[in-house]
């Protein structure tokens, strides 16, 4: 599988770690990418927001064959009391993307990181909703009118103690362009030119109290012959082929 990857993530001003975590795994002909957003004001959601990352990639790199939507909702379930039990404070977001060589991709999630997919001139159409009260009684709203939204903050669904909350699975079209999975740091407080200073890997010079903002981009690489894998990562960030 021939792509390159690019994570980005800056630390915000509500607290004093940046809470977001990226990873991607390779595994032959498939690959998993993730992203997850630790709570703001829950302790230790950072660490959550890790230990998700970490326990769905590795489990995708010991296991062999296709995966189904069914496999990594099992996969989610199976290490929900686990990680609630040590981080039962905590709470994250989280966005899994699947993608296969032969065009089969799908992806899981619950809470407010979203995917996209980026056209030529780096607009993005967003091809999820996020799990909030802005949007929770519309099946479908315009992602900056959610982003405007006091009711954004409110989760409707996310990785937390008490009952697992299994997340919304969308099958996606073939997607031959560049894909970008992102926290809400960046599609609901960055506006349009700190974004693309993030997507073309710029400084940012946003002021003022903002979350962290992270993203994970993805797409075909363009060099040949093709190399099988490319990735420009910072921290809080794991990679597993």
């Amino acid at each position: 599988m021939a792509f390159e990857v690019r994570w980005n993530s800056r630390t915000g001003t509500g607290t004093p770690d940046n809470r977001d975590f990226g990873g991607v795994g390779l595994r032959g002909a498939a690959a998993i990418a993730m992203i997850a957003d630790g709570a703001t004001t829950r302790p230790q959601s950072g660490a959550l927001a890790e230990r998700l990352v970490r326990t769905i990639i590795e489990r995708f790199m010991t296991e062999s064959g296709s995966v189904t939507p069914e496999i990594l909702r099992g996969w989610l379930s199976a290490c929900h009391q686990p990680l609630t039990h040590v981080f039962s404070a905590a709470s994250a977001s989280y966005l899994i993307l699947y993608k296969e060589t032969n065009g089969t991709a799908f992806t899981m999630h619950a809470g407010d990181c979203l995917i996209g997919s980026v056209s030529g001139a780096n607009a993005i159409t967003w091809l999820v909703q996020p799990h909030t009260l802005a949007n929770a009684i519309t099946t479908r709203m315009d992602i900056a009118d959610i982003a405007a939204s006091e009711l954004r903050h409110r989760l409707t669904r996310s990785f937390r103690h008490r009952a697992f909350m299994p997340p919304t699975e969308t099958i996606l079209p073939p997607l031959d362009g560049p894909l970008v999975l992102a926290t809400d740091g960046f599609w609901a407080d960055a506006d349009h030119d700190d974004q693309l200073r993030m997507m073309t890997g710029q400084a940012s010079d946003a002021h003022g109290h903002r979350d962290d903002s992270s993203i994970l981009q993805i797409w075909p690489s363009q060099e040949d012959p093709a190399p099988e894998f490319i990735v420009d990562a910072g921290p809080n960030f794991l990679l597993c082929r």
